[in-house]
C-alpha cells in the first residue's frame, strides 16, 4: 500500500512525481491537477494538467480505453504542441 498524503495541499517536486506508480500520477492528477488543455496524437488523446509548478501529459490510448502513459515536465517550450489550438479570433475582432 502506498502511503502518499492526498490531503487538499500538495508540496510535490518533479522529480518526486515522476517516480510515482501510474496509479498514484493518475490520482495525484485528479486530486490536484488543474486540467488545461487536450490534444490528439495518433491513437491518443493527450490531456494536459498544471500540478504544482510543473506540467503532466497523460497519454489516454482511446484505442485500448487506457492511460497509456504520463509525462511530466517543467519546460514551456514543451507546451508548443497546444498553441494551435488556442483561439485568438475573438481577441483580435474586438480590437477592430
Amino acid at each position: 500500500m502506498n502511503n502518499l498524503n492526498l490531503n487538499p495541499k500538495l508540496h510535490m517536486q518533479i522529480k518526486e512525481f515522476k517516480y510515482q506508480t501510474k496509479q498514484t500520477k493518475t490520482s495525484l492528477l485528479a486530486c490536484h491537477g488543474v486540467f488545461l488543455a487536450r490534444r490528439s496524437e495518433g491513437a491518443f488523446a493527450v490531456f494536459l494538467f498544471q500540478v504544482e509548478g510543473f506540467y503532466v501529459e497523460m497519454f489516454y490510448d482511446e484505442t485500448e480505453a487506457e492511460i497509456g502513459y504520463i509525462r511530466s515536465f517543467s519546460s514551456v517550450e514543451e507546451l508548443t504542441p497546444y498553441l494551435n489550438a488556442i483561439d485568438l479570433s475573438e481577441i483580435f475582432e474586438k480590437r477592430n
